[in-house]
């Protein structure tokens, strides 16, 4: 059974990679500059040697509204200025639709919303092509989630623009101790500060992306996130978000953890045999290897 899973998993994961996931639909769309047709004044048609612009222009340069369709398939549609992306307008990708307004070639605000609901319903759906259970909705990981999420955008400038910082994946899972709005080092740490009373199988994605949705596929294109999303062992996830003006949610973050093994840690249950002593943010309590064994084989098992 846990073999069928990891092979359903595994082409899951291909799927998803051969379908372009984690392109950013926010980036800048530019075309290149080989027009064959610059006499369009009024309404017509410049073409490009990647792209296709339709729609109203002025002396040869795109002016008021217009649709940019690139080869690739990504398309601008929305407002021009002077040949620039400027005003409302938005882009559209087969992963997802990026509303909002430019200025000079780029996104300064975004427009559509991005729900939590669509969030969770988007994990589970790729859960559910591999055979696992959905994960549900838990206030203590979606709290912690949230939080590291406001501490990216509070220092997000500082960290992305410092090497040092950058070389110690600072800008990724972890916080510095004193800055505003610190949680926590780790996810771990974080998780435990919001309440959360395991330590087991905390682990935590993030990605900057215009939607929740192909910050999701973003994620799936890196391993280590790829079977933090697709793990057998989880079944409780909250995420957290925040937007920016400067054109993409700058940081979306998920914690999926096993409930059954947080509940375990509520009270020592330990009778007698051989037990784990790290499992609980309490080192007083004990799991005894069987309780240990049923919280993980239940969640393998879809008995959650």
């Amino acid at each position: 059974m846990e073999k069928s899973k990891l092979l359903q998993i595994v082409i899951i994961a291909i799927v998803l990679l051969l379908q372009g996931c984690g392109i950013d639909e926010t980036s800048d769309v530019t075309e290149t500059s080989d027009v064959t047709e610059t006499r369009c004044d009024g309404t017509g048609t410049i073409s490009y040697s990647n792209s296709t612009y339709v729609g109203e222009c002025k002396e040869g340069k795109k002016e008021g509204q217009g649709i940019l369709t690139f080869h690739s398939g990504e398309i601008y549609n929305g407002e021009w200025v002077n040949g620039k992306q400027h005003g409302i307008g938005k882009t559209i990708h087969e992963e997802g639709i990026c509303k909002g307004i430019w200025e000079e070639n780029k996104l300064t605000e975004i427009t559509n919303q991005n729900s939590y609901k669509e969030a969770y319903q988007y994990f589970n759906s790729i859960r559910k092509q591999a055979g696992l259970i959905e994960l549900q909705v838990n206030g203590i990981l979606e709290e912690a989630a949230q939080s590291h999420s406001n501490y990216i955008q509070l220092h997000y400038e500082r960290l992305k623009n410092d090497p040092y910082i950058n070389d110690k994946g600072l800008t990724g899972h972890h916080e510095e101790v004193n800055m505003e709005g610190f949680t926590g080092v780790s996810p771990t740490d974080r998780v435990i500060a919001q309440g959360w009373l395991s330590r087991y199988g905390t682990s935590e994605g993030f990605a900057s992306r215009c939607t929740a949705k192909v910050s999701i596929n973003n994620l799936m294109t890196a391993i280590y996130h790829r079977f933090g999303i697709l793990s057998f062992t989880v079944d409780v996830v909250g995420v957290g978000f925040t937007q920016e003006s400067d054109s993409i949610i700058r940081k979306f973050v998920h914690n999926p953890s096993n409930s059954h093994l947080n509940d375990l840690c509520r009270y020592d249950n330990y009778f007698s045999g051989a037990a784990y002593t790290d499992i609980c943010v309490d080192s007083q309590y004990k799991i005894e290897v069987d309780h240990y064994q049923k919280a993980i084989n239940d969640i393998k098992k879809n008995k959650s």
